[in-house]
């Protein structure tokens, strides 16, 4: 499209789309026509810095001796910060100046930050999010620091100037920071609590000599042999390995639980009403496992937290992504704040270095899933340069409740009884690049979500051909004095920005190329917002060491935009769920939940959009609000137009929402385990379950190529009447230094 054509259109756009109309529908409702270009194509067209003014003007000055390791992943903030209908942008810049961007209309920019008190000059910022804190109405600005490890809260004056909140007992830890952090009413009580992710900057290896290290490690190993409490200086520096015990096993033996580095704590941090916050303490025991037992906040390598009401009982529960080695988390909130892990087996599978995260539901079936985001290539032959660290998946015999991570993009299926599927082969999203922040939303507003991934890294630092190159001279990739050293041997690794259409059988189709991604570049967090009013959501990506990725949706389907309105101190609604009712797709409605936060170190706006395709009549809205007292409230707006804005303010009263009880299937097969035994040869009177006999063997060491197991098949199983007695009788077959077992059938079966 040409500039002058691409101006007038967005002239007419803002002349014409900004006049309120007051909807007859309901007091509580305000309706806007959007005009919708009659002119486009689904996708994308990408806007220059230059067009846009969305460059920052200053030069940036990095802090004096404060080591640095290539890192670029930083996020931006979407939503109106001055009242004046349009939304603004904040941007982390990292190895740039920090910025706060007003939005001056026809996609103009201007950057304010300095004036408005929020350029945190010489601070190398990573995570934004806009949130009313404090209640009052407008957006305040909460900002994290990876590198730097210093976090900043700043209030609004409503007018879009801001001083710093020094009412937050943030905590501090020298060894790192915080990438992301994110906001929701955990506790009930009506105001929006914080949870940030902590991640580490530098071992203890980096910071003292190798001696104390090995000091430290030596009294961490002597109080697990001799089965005593680990001293709290060993719980500073390092954590216990809870998978290790399955090379124990696959021995046969006892294994010694294996000591690795630890990182820094996630936080949770509980608003008092004002936007004043205090960190949860342990002792508090707001986490526990699966079996109520209390557990320490967890010291993972945290990317991301997003809260979502997983379990649908109407309260925020809270998945956070782990990278390496540690475990997602999924925590389930009792609606007072306090947390119980997903039983084990809700998830079979995840991914190994979870990034990005979000959710959405894929099949419109009425059951959230989610996808995290990892590393897998695209590219066969970049797939193969980058699996040398990985390990063959654990498989020890009898480990049913292990949860094996792999290098690759999951998508949980969910099944409606707290559990999950992993699809992502299926789908075809199991491959999205070395990926970051990644978003459900619905580009060519079919009514079903599609997917968009930012990605790229500085280095390929799992390159194989360098990391052997770097071993052959006699040095550690692993070690951050020769990552230093060697660190520019690692090709550098910009790729394309990923969008995956969703064709709305469970399976997507790449698309960046049709739907206007070009660029190859290293991002990190993306945000969605109508930047320029005509009800689409449009899309920036920010970049390392390259421009911001600035995207208007050029789409020209129809669409319905919602925009809630909190009635108290959570003035963004955020926990409230909007459904389109009579849209197109699947069997069930459309759903969005509003959240804060949770996007890769980013926020997007709350701006809520349906894609409408044809339907053009029998449209209706249903709002399930979340109250402090902890009720649900329903709001139903009905003959509800397309290419129209609707503005609901929650009720003071209504129709209270009663959560429906899933129905129960009946199962087709239930245990009989109880009519098998073995009776001892020395003892009649004795009785011992069945448990097949199967030696560990390692079938890829002898056939690398293989693509399962062929060694655990389990055993072989017949019926037949071995006595001749009118009754089938069961025999059940051994592995390698296990015995045949016969069970005949007694009379009462």
């Amino acid at each position: 499209m040409a500039t002058g054509s691409y101006n007038s259109r967005m002239k007419t756009l803002w002349g014409f789309g900004l006049i309120l109309h007051t909807a007859l529908i309901a007091a509580q409702v305000e309706e806007k026509p959007l005009l919708v270009p009659t002119e486009g194509r689904t996708g994308y067209l990408r806007l220059t810095p230059q067009q846009t003014g969305l460059s920052p003007k200053s030069v940036y000055q990095p802090l004096e001796n404060v080591p640095i390791r290539e890192t670029g992943h930083s996020g931006l903030a979407a939503g109106d910060v001055n009242g004046d209908g349009l939304v603004d942008l904040y941007v982390c810049g990292m190895e740039e100046p920090n910025a706060l961007y007003l939005n001056r209309g026809n996609w103009k920019f201007e950057d304010v930050a300095e004036s408005v008190g929020v350029a945190c000059r010489g601070w190398r910022l990573s995570g934004a999010v806009m949130v009313d804190v404090d209640g009052d109405g407008d957006l305040d600005l909460a900002l994290t620091s990876l590198l730097d490890g210093r976090n900043f809260m700043y209030l609004n004056d409503g007018k879009g100037r801001f001083t710093e909140n020094l009412d937050v007992g943030w905590v501090y830890n020298p060894r790192g920071g915080t990438v992301s952090t994110s906001f929701a009413d955990v506790d009930g009580d009506g105001d929006l609590d914080m949870y940030t992710t902590g991640f580490v900057k530098k071992f203890l290896n980096e910071e003292l000599d190798m001696d104390y290290a090995l000091k430290v490690q030596k009294m961490g190993l002597d109080a697990l042999q001799n089965n005593r409490p680990l001293p709290e200086l060993f719980w500073e520096y390092y954590d216990i390995d809870s998978k290790d015990h399955i090379q124990g096993l696959q021995k046969g033996e006892d294994a010694v639980p294996q000591m690795r580095p630890a990182y820094i704590e996630d936080h949770l941090y509980l608003n008092d009403g004002t936007g004043g916050f205090r960190a949860v303490a342990d002792r508090e025991r707001r986490f526990v496992d699966y079996n109520g037992r209390i557990l320490k906040r967890p010291r993972d390598p945290s990317h991301e937290a997003i809260f979502r009401d997983v379990d649908g009982d109407g309260d925020p529960d809270l998945y956070v992504t782990a990278d390496f080695a540690n475990p997602d988390r999924l925590w389930l909130n009792d609606g007072r704040g306090y947390f119980r892990q997903a039983h084990p087996l809700a998830m079979r599978r995840t991914s190994q270095f979870s990034m990005g995260l979000d959710f959405t539901d894929v099949n419109r079936d009425g059951h959230l899933d989610f996808l995290t985001a990892d590393m897998l290539s695209r590219s066969h032959k970049r797939r193969k340069t980058q699996m040398g660290d990985m390990q063959v998946t654990e498989s020890g015999i009898g480990l049913i409740q292990n949860r094996p991570q792999i290098m690759q993009n999951t998508l949980q299926l969910g099944r409606g009884d707290g559990t999950w599927t992993e699809v992502a082969q299926l789908s075809g999203l199991k491959a999205t690049e070395w990926s970051w922040g990644v978003s459900f939303t619905d580009v060519d507003l079919d009514g079903y979500e599609d997917l968009i991934v930012a990605t790229g890294m500085t280095r390929d630092f799992m390159d194989s051909d360098t990391q052997n190159r770097i071993t052959e001279t006699g040095r550690d990739s692993n070690k951050l004095e020769d990552l230093l050293l060697t660190r520019e041997w690692f090709p550098k690794l910009p790729t394309q920005n990923v969008v995956m259409r969703n064709q709305g059988d469970l399976t997507f189709k790449y698309k960046s190329k049709d739907w206007g991604f070009s660029a190859e570049a290293v991002s990190g967090g993306l945000v969605h917002a109508d930047f320029d009013g005509d009800g689409d959501l449009d899309l920036i990506f920010n970049n390392w060491t390259d421009p911001l990725e600035i995207y208007q949706n050029e789409t020209v389907a129809a669409r319905i935009a919602v925009r809630l309105v909190g009635h108290g101190v959570n003035s963004q609604a955020i926990g409230a769920k909007v459904r389109l009712l009579g849209g197109p797709g699947g069997p069930k409605p459309m759903e969005h939940e509003i959240v804060c936060g949770g996007g890769y170190a980013s926020s997007s706006d709350n701006l809520i959009v349906f894609g409408t395709a044809d339907r053009t009549e029998g449209l209706a809205l249903e709002i399930i609000w979340r109250r402090a007292d902890g009720t649900l409230l329903k709001a139903y707006v009905s003959n509800v137009k397309p290419n129209h804005q609707y503005t609901i303010h929650e009720p003071a009263t209504g129709e209270t929402y009663q959560i429906p009880k899933p129905a129960l299937r009946s199962p087709l097969f239930e245990s009989a385990d109880e009519l098998l035994y073995i009776q001892h040869p020395d003892d009649p009177t004795l009785e011992a379950r069945v448990k097949h006999n199967e030696l560990p063997f390692d079938d890829f060491a002898y056939q690398s190529l293989l693509p399962n197991r062929l060694s655990q098949l389990g055993p072989g199983v017949a019926w037949a009447d071995l006595n001749a007695d009118g009754r089938d009788d069961l025999v059940i077959g051994s592995g390698r230094g296990g015995e045949l077992l016969i069970h005949l059938s007694g009379e009462s079966g």
